[in-house]
């Protein structure tokens, strides 16, 4: 007679709907709804009376569908909260048809039937919410965000399901773009980084408790607004007379090679032991990605073939997303590029200092000085992106980013770091621009490391 997660469970405080699916061949034209305690003596707690039905209930639609059959119960029964032998149910349905007349009493003489008790209980009411207590305005202002729920009820949740639709702006009506599986934990965190610039969302989320409670939340609708770097030339469409084709002819495939600093070839090692060099990190940063890990001492490159030559456009864009790890000296280079004129551009990240943090322990001490670090920069510097003739000293707004300052001089572009070794840093060349966006870096853990055989 219920149907679905919680449907075993009210809240006796509120207004409830008792709903059911009937088999029969005819029409259902009156009812009665009893609900008793689940004692030996199913003391009765409520009982709607024999209630004659304004429009005839048909238990199947035109198309042959189950349609249920629902009944209101008031808030005002003799039902509590927490009751522990909880409650059932049943109802008497008259089938025939006893007359034109609704007032007539005579149909409650004909036959009728009677269904079979169904167990529930009353609880008290579960309040769940997305949580918004920091967030204003209500704005994305990324391509990513993480949501939280709140929760209140004396039982745990079992399982927790978050709901992410599209807005309409014109009519405000919402289409779910995406719905999580049912995740069975605690921790009620949610992480979206596919969100597009221009577009309203709303975002729902739905708890099913270890009480039998399912609640959902109000949706909460926030528009996304955040700067893009457009660039063009990579894809070329073409209509066809089946649809449109679409290549990636400007897109070139050359294979790195991993060497040291002396340009020898490195063979990867194993994860773990002492002979370790590189490999790939699977389900990081985030699922189903993979990032390159490189011990020091090795670099990756990437030269011309008999394919492919490497070409350095000026009008087009390099994107590289990194996170350095703690080094000593003056500087840690981290991408060059080499051309056959003898031009050289390079990203280098400079000025790093770990700082000293000595354990309490060992506190107070005259030589164990707590010193705070310096979060360093990185510098881009050559004749190619940070050339004069792109950049000017009067072009000082090419981007501010959470407070951090970019200072551009006639040919090398600065970009101050608080955190590099914890941060995952997304640097973009393009059109003698520097554009930079940070994430936090989860943390690396043993089986991210993909185990390498030696090749």
């Amino acid at each position: 007679m219920f149907i679905g997660d919680g449907n075993d469970t009210i809240d006796a405080t509120e207004e409830n709907t008792f709903s059911c699916n009937v088999q029969c061949t005819g029409y259902i034209y009156a009812y009665d709804l009893i609900i008793m305690q689940n004692d030996t003596d199913s003391t009765l707690v409520y009982d709607s009376s024999p209630v004659r039905l304004s429009t005839p209930y048909a238990p199947r639609n035109n198309r042959g569908k189950l349609m249920p059959l629902e009944i209101v119960v008031p808030d005002n029964t003799s039902m509590t909260n927490g009751y522990e032998n909880g409650y059932k149910w049943h109802l008497l349905l008259w089938e025939a048809d006893a007359g034109e007349s609704a007032s007539s009493s005579e149909w409650l003489d004909e036959d009728h039937y009677t269904t079979h008790e169904y167990l529930f209980y009353a609880k008290t009411g579960t309040s769940v919410a997305v949580n918004t207590d920091g967030w204003d305005p209500q704005i994305v202002t990324s391509k990513s965000k993480v949501f939280t729920a709140t929760y209140d009820s004396p039982d745990m949740i079992q399982w927790f399901r978050w709901n992410l639709a599209i807005v309409d702006e014109d009519s405000g009506e919402k289409s779910v773009i995406y719905t999580t599986d049912k995740i069975y934990s605690f921790d009620t965190t949610f992480a979206f980084d596919q969100f597009i610039t221009g577009n309203t969302y709303a975002i729902q989320v739905e708890v099913y408790n270890q009480g039998g409670i399912y609640q959902k939340s109000d949706w909460v609708v926030f528009p996304v607004e955040y700067d893009v770097l457009e660039m063009s030339g990579i894809t070329h469409c073409e209509v066809t007379d089946h649809g449109l084709t679409v290549t990636w002819s400007s897109a070139l495939y050359i294979q790195g090679r991993a060497t040291d600093e002396y340009g020898e070839p490195v063979e990867p090692g194993t994860y773990g032991q002492p002979d370790y060099k590189y490999g790939l990190l699977h389900h990081w940063p985030i699922v189903n990605k993979y990032a390159l890990d490189m011990e020091s001492g090795v670099q990756t490159v990437f030269q011309s073939n008999e394919d492919y030559d490497v070409l350095v456009d000026q009008d087009g864009a390099i994107v590289l997303s990194v996170l350095l790890r703690p080094y000593s000296g003056t500087r840690r280079n981290v991408m060059r590029i080499e051309m056959e004129n003898g031009v050289v551009e390079t990203l280098d990240h400079m000025g790093f200092s770990a700082g000293l943090a000595p354990d309490a322990s060992l506190t107070p001490s005259a030589s164990l000085v707590p010193q705070k670090g310096e979060g360093g920069m990185f510098v881009y510097s050559g004749s190619g992106y940070g050339a004069s003739n792109y950049i000017t000293n009067d072009d000082k707004a090419f981007l501010t980013l959470q407070s951090e300052q970019i200072v551009v001089s006639d040919k090398t572009l600065y970009y101050a770091t608080t955190s590099p070794m914890t941060t995952i840093y997304t640097i973009t060349l393009y059109g003698g621009e520097i554009n930079v966006v940070e994430h936090v870096a989860p943390q690396i853990l043993d089986h991210h490391h993909v185990v390498n055989e030696g090749g």
